[in-house]
């Protein structure tokens, strides 16, 4: 290897934007998990409660594309929420029953939802007010869903 391209190595972390955003989401979903960790339950799945519950009804399938998560994702965190009671399954639509929220997953998300705060509002301070819409924006870039 020359030295044009063990310098360009030693830069890619640097420059990687895939290694940065892993590092961030990592960073920020570590501080969410924190607090959320006294009811048993992760960032990750709060997100997938959160989603149900504002549509009523999901399929697995569906939850994965609004998200933008692998299918295997939202099934190794939906077995654990179904387990809990946080989840259940609705009337058979075709071969599929849809996910649904029940009392005990609303009650949840009524719980946890100031600790979520909390941790949103200190994030929000430390990496000032437009890094979420930076984020945002990056996300519907990347989709290709961008406006006009």
């Amino acid at each position: 290897m020359d030295s044009d391209q063990t310098k360009d190595l030693r830069s890619l972390p640097g420059r990687c934007l895939a290694l940065k955003a892993r590092r961030v989401s990592r960073l920020i979903t570590r501080r969410f998990d924190d607090a959320l960790r006294p009811w048993g339950i992760r960032s990750t799945q709060m997100h997938l409660l959160v989603a149900v519950a504002g549509c009523g009804e999901l399929t697995q399938a569906d939850l994965a594309r609004l998200l933008d998560l692998e299918r295997s994702a939202v099934s190794r965190n939906v077995g654990p929420l179904l387990d809990a009671g946080w989840l259940g399954r609705g009337r058979a639509v075709g071969k599929r029953r849809p996910l649904v929220i029940t009392t005990a997953g609303t009650g949840l998300l009524k719980q946890i939802l100031p600790a979520w705060e909390g941790v949103q509002q200190q994030l929000e301070l430390e990496l000032g007010p437009a890094a979420g819409d930076a984020l945002g924006a990056a996300g519907t870039a990347l989709r290709g869903d961008a406006p006009g």
